[in-house]
């Protein structure tokens, strides 16, 4: 079990690719650095459009990196974690 705490999150479920990326998309790479918390690869179960406004869906979640990147809506900050060396966002 991964230990939380409130507002916090953990690393995306299987198979879901997940990524923090800047203004430009590229991966942020410094561990301090934030930016947009994108989905790299739309699975089935994802949402896939607003009901009688397939427009208002592709603008909000897709058009900001040139349909590209699912744009989830939020921010993020990537951070080094020292015990496991690994990536965490939050």
């Amino acid at each position: 079990m991964t230990a939380t705490k409130p507002g916090s999150c953990t690393q995306p479920l299987p198979g879901i690719d997940a990524d923090i990326v800047d203004d430009h998309g590229d991966t942020v790479k410094r561990a301090d650095a934030g930016g947009y918390l994108v989905i790299k690869k739309p699975w089935p179960s994802m949402l896939r459009t607003i009901w009688r406004n397939n427009e208002r869906y592709i603008a909000g979640y897709w058009e900001k990196f040139n349909n590209r990147l699912y744009v989830a809506g939020d921010s993020a900050t990537a951070m080094r974690t020292a015990i496991s060396g690994s990536w965490a966002h939050r």
